[in-house]
């Protein structure tokens, strides 16, 4: 390559004598230098008809490769039938028949010669010879392109056919129109299959992977991973620079990067004071885009854009500018309002940026990222920067926790939305990944309290860690009573048996909501600002007559950090009848190596005791099966168990026992 770049570079060493003799000393001359390659012609040609009419002339192009100094071209049954010019014009053909055409390139390095045999058909009664133009072969989707017929020798019929067929006729057309007009609906490359037929016969073309469209099918999202745009257009004005790198990622490898000049000399405004009218109207030869031409959103009620951003600057923050543009001129506001986007720190860390497009709904509409940045990156502090990653847009908000009503924002109105869709309202719109904020696949209570955390402190898990002790509920014939540690911020349940007009709701202060579904009767308890159920014991639903044969369905709590809560459930008795304690004797406690548990049965009866940890996880089973009366005793071992303080649970017959243990190590 040096030798080639040497050899055919212009030489200006009087202009620049001080380089005579050194490595770029000469001006490269590219089209000189790619002459001197040394690689023989690859010979190809083409012609506008390959079926002709006897006594019709037609001209030839050569399109060989590797640049040819020389051709020799021969048309069988041609005239004249040799030829040594690039592009032989004007060659008749008198006869009918099917006719070779060969062509021999060459240069310094070598020759080429090709032949296509039957190349040419001359006949009296031709079929249609498919020809067409588009006003567009480069299009975005639901963009009009009009297709003019040209098709030779008096078609009657034409039947337009595409591969992929994402295509609609519009404006009065159909696939058997002689000019018709469509839009694509999805992006790709498409083939036309043309079928025209005239007093001869039928002719079908197939045009391979004429079309290339633009767009994006909806849901999309991009964390340009690849290291390129794979999808939005990039491209900047002369101070200006745009590109995928990894300078830009978020917690990944790839992101989107804009950044200014080197040469700032011409930007208006000062680091403090740049307006938006100058950064938009002014500093137009800062600027860079990152634009998608077309985004089908015509089958959708609601569309949202979301993507991470973060931006540097130079000297000042007004020095580096972003802002987003719906159909090239529209600026949109994101959901807190924000039409122009500015850093504040160079410390500052990605955020996420929703902006509701749902206005656009129903449309195909582009989307472009402007900025309008100073001074190139790390050439003063950070740089004039702007930063952007992991880009959606979709409708729904699936990306912001909490949201459960989809529309761009996290209040009151989502808690709502969670509680109806727990007593099985099925509200709409309901985004489901935005409500299961603990994402076990299930919207319960856990989730309503951790989005009213989300509203009062911004995170799911509120202020401060904790730990709850299980809570207990009793059912009986007069109401549920609950037995709690104090840190419950809400309790959902299910029983089977009620009848919804006999439920009396007895905490004040408190939300009670309930429904009946499927015969099960659901109640959820909890507050708009999180206040913990009352500790200790309390009654919390009053049955206005005895109920009899009533029976426990699915429970849950949580508590203040929205975390699951065990609760230990009990039927037939209420909590005055409850034992708490005095059923079982641990000794010693605390304890090294291992302890003995005792109990007393009075009668033949089911035994169930089992160590938990005290945020209520399961640690180990000790015994459960039948006993007859008498007493009995169990070794603890700790072997298995961790130094700390364990909850130790005994169920025997209908009632239940709670005691502490504390392992030493």
């Amino acid at each position: 390559l040096q030798a080639v770049l040497e050899a055919t570079a212009v030489n200006i060493d009087a202009v620049n004598p001080e380089y005579v003799g050194q490595m770029g000393a000469g001006r490269i001359d590219a089209y000189e230098a790619l002459k001197a390659v040394p690689f023989s012609p690859q010979t190809a040609f083409k012609t506008p008809v390959r079926t002709i009419l006897p006594g019709t002339a037609i001209d030839f192009t050569d399109l060989s490769k590797g640049i040819p100094s020389s051709w020799n071209w021969t048309f069988e049954n041609g005239f004249p039938n040799t030829s040594t010019d690039q592009h032989p014009a004007s060659i008749t053909y008198g006869l009918p028949g099917s006719y070779s055409v060969s062509l021999t390139a060459q240069n310094a390095y070598g020759s080429e010669t090709i032949t296509l045999e039957n190349y040419i058909v001359v006949t009296a009664t031709p079929t249609p010879y498919v020809l067409f133009e588009a006003s567009a072969e480069y299009a975005c989707i639901y963009e009009p392109v009009t297709i003019e017929d040209m098709t030779l020798y008096e078609p009657l019929t034409w039947l337009w056919e595409f591969e992929p067929s994402s295509v609609m006729f519009v404006n009065g057309t159909d696939a058997n129109s002689q000019h018709p007009e469509v839009v694509f609906t999805s992006p790709g490359v498409y083939d036309v299959i043309v079928t025209s037929t005239n007093t001869n016969g039928s002719t079908t073309t197939t045009f391979e992977e004429f079309f290339v469209i633009d767009g994006l099918d909806l849901p999309f999202s991009d964390n340009f991973e690849t290291g390129t745009s794979e999808y939005f257009n990039l491209y900047s004005n002369s101070k200006a620079f745009v590109r995928v790198n990894a300078r830009s990622a978020n917690e990944s490898a790839y992101g989107l990067h804009f950044t200014g000049s080197g040469s700032p000399a011409g930007w208006s405004g000062s680091p403090t004071g740049t307006t938006p009218h100058q950064a938009w109207n002014v500093n137009v030869d800062f600027q860079a885009f990152a634009d998608v031409c077309s985004v089908d959103a015509t089958d959708m009620s609601s569309v949202y854009l979301s993507f991470d951003l973060r931006q540097t600057f130079s000297f000042g923050p007004k020095f580096s500018w972003l802002r987003v543009l719906i159909n090239d001129t529209i600026q949109v506001a994101d959901i807190n309002g924000v039409l122009d986007f500015n850093p504040e720190t160079n410390s500052d860390p990605f955020e996420r940026k929703i902006f509701n497009l749902s206005q656009f709904a129903g449309t195909a509409f582009s989307v472009t990222f402007q900025t309008s940045t100073r001074l190139h990156d790390m050439i003063q502090a950070e740089g004039d920067n702007v930063f952007i990653d992991n880009i959606i847009i979709n409708n729904t908000l699936a990306d912001l926790p909490g949201d459960a009503n989809c529309d761009g924002m996290i209040n009151i109105s989502d808690v709502v939305v969670v509680i109806s869709y727990i007593i099985g309202n099925n509200p709409e719109p309901f985004c489901f990944e935005n409500a299961d904020l603990n994402e076990d696949q299930i919207i319960n209570v856990q989730d309503v309290v951790g989005v009213v955390n989300i509203i009062l402190s911004g995170g799911k898990f509120g202020f401060e860690p904790m730990v709850s002790l299980p809570a207990q509920l009793f059912l009986h014939e007069q109401g549920i009573d609950l037995q709690s540690d104090g840190t419950l911020a809400g309790l959902q349940f299910d029983i089977a048996g009620i009848n919804p007009g006999e439920v009396e709701f007895m905490l004040e202060g408190y939300q009670f909501r309930s429904a009946e579904i499927d015969g099960i009767f659901r109640g959820i308890i909890f507050s708009f600002d999180n206040t913990p159920l009352p500790a200790g014991k309390a009654n919390i639903i009053r049955f206005k007559q005895k109920q009899a044969q009533l029976a426990w369905g699915d429970v849950a709590a949580a508590n203040l950090n929205a975390q699951k809560v065990e609760v230990l459930k009990s039927e037939g008795h209420s909590i005055l009848e409850f034992s708490s304690g005095k059923m079982i004797s641990v000794f010693p406690n605390p304890f090294m190596g291992s302890t003995t548990l005792k109990y007393h049965l009075e009668n033949t009866t089911h035994v169930e005791i089992s160590v938990y940890s005290l945020d209520g996880k399961f640690q180990k089973k000790l015994i459960s099966k039948m006993q007859d009366a008498g007493e009995f005793q169990l070794a603890i071992d700790a072997e298995e168990l961790n130094a700390g303080i364990y909850l130790c649970r005994a169920i025997i017959g209908d009632k239940t026992s709670m005691q502490k243990i504390v392992v030493l190590k």
